[in-house]
């Protein structure tokens, strides 16, 4: 997953190769970070980046994009909430005996 920097949300990470003409038809939508470093001014990002990827999911028409699958994405949060409390109750618990 890779964290936004602006409103600090996870978004899916996708890293693959592509072919010329898929570059061809989002390379408005991407710019080319090559920051090595976590020290650096924009946190190490590394690689072509988007700050649209709902727009270019449409423009490569990806046919589950991420705002279809939101309200998968919100059960999961909360499931994995659900698992973190139980977790700490069950450690709090051990602790007291």
């Amino acid at each position: 997953m890779a964290r936004s920097q602006l409103n600090l949300t996870k978004t899916p990470s996708k890293q693959i190769e592509i072919s010329e003409g898929v570059y061809n038809l989002v390379r408005n939508y991407v710019e080319y970070f090559d920051e090595d470093s976590d020290d650096s001014p924009l946190g190490g990002l590394h690689g072509w980046l988007t700050s649209d990827p709902e727009l270019v999911e449409e423009v490569l028409r990806i046919r589950n994009p991420v705002t279809r699958r939101q309200g998968e994405i919100d059960n999961q949060k909360a499931e994995a909430a659900d698992a973190n409390i139980k977790l700490s109750k069950k450690i709090t618990a051990e602790k007291r005996v």
